[in-house]
């Protein structure tokens, strides 16, 4: 691995009805320093940040028992998702001291939403 590398690991945990599943844990090369959203729809390629900002502020979240000092960002925005426009409206909260930045995430369309949370964070040197 590369000096300008990390190996991100995570684990998407879904709940359907009440119930908790735990997905495969997956390992990926990075680059230390990530552009937050670059090349993603729905996102100012020029800032990283999400288009259509409605709101920010900044709040601490802990994750793991370590607090996280985050700035959020309340967003609306049209995207075309398979041809068809929708109106998606969110929130996401970064941390520059978090690899990737997310910390947190929702969003609710009109055909459905997503959300996101870190429930553990360790950066190991």
């Amino acid at each position: 691995m590369k000096d300008d590398q990390l190996v991100l690991e995570s684990v998407s945990i879904t709940t359907t009805n009440g119930k908790e599943e735990k997905g495969t844990p997956t390992k990926r090369k990075v680059p230390k320093e990530i552009t937050f959203g670059k090349g993603v729809a729905g996102v100012d390629q020029a800032t990283g940040l999400p288009s259509g900002i409605t709101e920010e502020g900044k709040e601490t979240l802990k994750v793991n028992g370590i607090e996280y000092e985050c700035k959020w960002y309340k967003f609306k925005q049209k995207v075309k998702v398979r041809a068809a426009e929708t109106e998606v409206e969110g929130q996401v909260w970064v941390s520059d001291d978090v690899p990737g930045r997310q910390v947190k995430f929702w969003n609710k369309a009109s055909n459905g939403g997503f959300s996101q949370e870190a429930t553990e964070i360790t950066i190991k040197k």
